[in-house]
């Protein structure tokens, strides 16, 4: 079990890190309203643009 752990806790981690940062957990499991996707329709329905940088 130990040898199991210590060879692929590492790759399990680091899968379930990259899993973690590309998805949004709440929204899949429908524990709140996705306020970006919200927010973005908002903004487009509204003509919003949003600028990045002064340039």
């Amino acid at each position: 079990c130990k040898k199991l752990v210590f060879e692929y806790g590492p790759l399990i981690l680091a899968n379930t890190e990259q899993f973690l940062e590309t998805t949004d957990i709440c929204t899949i499991l429908h524990a709140c309203k996705s306020s970006t996707s919200t927010a973005d329709a908002n903004d487009a329905a509204a003509g919003v643009v949003h600028v990045l940088a002064d340039s």
